[in-house]
């Protein structure tokens, strides 16, 4: 009966310092590319890009995060280190080299588009608005370069979810429309931009490292405990 007090002390200890500290989500994807311009399908010297190729990637957040700017229908969080968000086709990787941003939107009208929820990813310098969300550079297979990686998850019926805070879950199924953009300027200077798809995405909840830490100091604890009684 003791060691069940104990185990079950240990347990609520440990839900309660999870919770305190948040939990890290992080998101899978596959993806395949498409529309790319004849004269920017060159990534790096001699890797191109075709439409039908495969690209994959990787984000991730802690939840809970205080968001840097909100309003009723959207709000505007940066994850930091060691946070990132990469995208990789054809042996490059592009990554964020900065804090990167995400925005969530709640019911928000956008873009003529009324009754929107979305998610979207970016980092690096915006071809568009002339203005990066958080620097204008990425990576590119280790190396710095101007450039931009977004990702936008939309859903029409703004039925995926009802608040502005980070999501602890995410369905492919719940999202009307899902694109992404990679564009900049290579290592030779010439421009190169793709865009994708996703076909499928897998999340998890990633435990932090002092989560970890208190579960092992926990067992440890619990076996002297029962070392002592013995």
């Amino acid at each position: 009966m003791k060691s069940l007090s104990i185990i079950a002390a240990i347990c609520f200890a440990l839900l309660a310092f999870e919770s305190a500290v948040g939990q890290r989500i992080r998101v899978d994807f596959s993806a395949s590319a498409f529309e790319p311009n004849a004269s920017e399908r060159e990534l790096a010297p001699g890797v191109f890009i075709s439409s039908g190729d495969t690209v994959t990637g990787t984000f991730d957040y802690e939840i809970p995060t205080i968001p840097l700017e909100q309003d009723g229908t959207f709000a505007s969080y940066s994850p930091s280190a060691p946070a990132s968000f990469s995208v990789t086709t054809n042996g490059i990787t592009f990554e964020t080299v900065e804090d990167f941003r995400i925005r969530i939107t709640n019911n928000a009208a956008d873009d003529g588009l009324s009754g929107r929820d979305s998610l979207t990813i970016s980092d690096g310098f915006n071809q568009s608005t002339m203005a990066g969300p958080s620097g204008e550079h990425i990576g590119l297979n280790g190396q710095i370069i101007r450039g931009s990686t977004t990702l936008i998850l939309h859903d029409e019926s703004a039925a995926t979810w009802d608040s502005i805070e980070l999501p602890n879950r995410l369905d492919l199924n719940d999202f009307s429309a899902t694109l992404g953009v990679v564009d900049g300027v290579n290592v030779e200077g010439n421009p190169f931009r793709f865009l994708y798809t996703i076909d499928s995405l897998n999340v998890q909840a990633v435990p932090e490292p002092n989560s970890l830490v208190s579960i092992l100091a926990a067992l440890f604890l619990l076996k002297r405990r029962r070392s002592i009684a013995a």
